[in-house]
């Protein structure tokens, strides 16, 4: 929707493609878990309203090297935010 409105210059659609792939094998590994239902319908709603309607929404445009760029300089900054707050640490251990 930002990207959409003009406010982001960055073309998130190969994120989000990232995403969904990821949310994917979420969803596939919680039906593998056994839990239950609702859980797994709350998730792919989830899935369904934050990430398969935006990528819809956009899935015309195309994808540059700045907007990979720029994805891969996010998520770098957010594992650097991990590391400086000591939440890898949690991840890891579980």
């Amino acid at each position: 929707m930002v990207y959409r409105m003009g406010i982001l210059t960055h073309n998130p659609k190969w994120a989000l493609e990232l995403e969904v792939v990821g949310n994917i094998g979420i969803l596939i590994a919680l039906i593998y878990s056994k839990v239950p239902m609702k859980k797994i319908l709350l998730v792919f709603l989830s899935v369904l309203l934050f990430k398969v309607i935006p990528l819809w929404t956009i899935w015309h445009t195309k994808i540059k090297p700045t907007d990979i760029h720029a994805t891969l300089g996010v998520f770098l900054m957010f594992i650097g935010w991990l590391l400086w707050e000591k939440e890898l640490d949690v991840l890891i251990k579980c």
